[in-house]
């Protein structure tokens, strides 16, 4: 089975047309009450929308409606060193540096080095969860020290 996590970067993205704002806002108001929903097929026949595309509506409307763009990306997608470094807000010679020190995990295809989606998330996850312990630290000794306002 393949898991695909939303993304809201990708050139391959889907963006709302403005156009279309209000009617997204109402579909998502739909989802979100818990309506059970219904689609209706080229027969005329009426198919519950199962629980999963449910889901999928849920998380990426509200991204739409923001005016974010919005792709699907299988979490086995293999990203190239400049797709990574773009998703990761990096360089790319910055993200050579991390592949070589082992801080993510990688594939060589040739000469050519592949990193899987899934360990690109997990390494930005474990990142900006340092980060907020880092400034939670910062704002507390700033506190300490009698620096920080309220």
């Amino acid at each position: 089975m393949e898991v695909l996590h939303i993304t809201t970067t990708s050139r391959d993205a889907i963006i709302a047309k403005d156009n279309e704002h209000d009617t997204l806002q109402l579909v998502a108001n739909i989802l979100q009450a818990g309506i059970q929903t219904h689609l209706i097929g080229p027969n005329g026949e009426s198919v519950d929308l199962p629980a999963s595309a449910l889901t999928l509506l849920q998380q990426a409307l509200p991204h739409l409606i923001q005016g974010d763009a919005v792709s699907i990306v299988s979490l086995q997608k293999e990203l190239s060193t400049n797709e990574a470094a773009g998703l990761l807000n990096v360089s790319r010679p910055y993200l050579i540096k991390l592949l070589d020190e082992g801080k993510i995990p990688f594939l060589k295809v040739g000469s050519h080095r592949r990193i899987r989606f899934s360990d690109m998330l997990l390494y930005k996850q474990h990142r900006d969860e340092q980060r907020r312990r880092g400034m939670e630290e910062l704002v507390r000794l700033s506190e300490e020290l009698g620096l920080y306002d309220y």
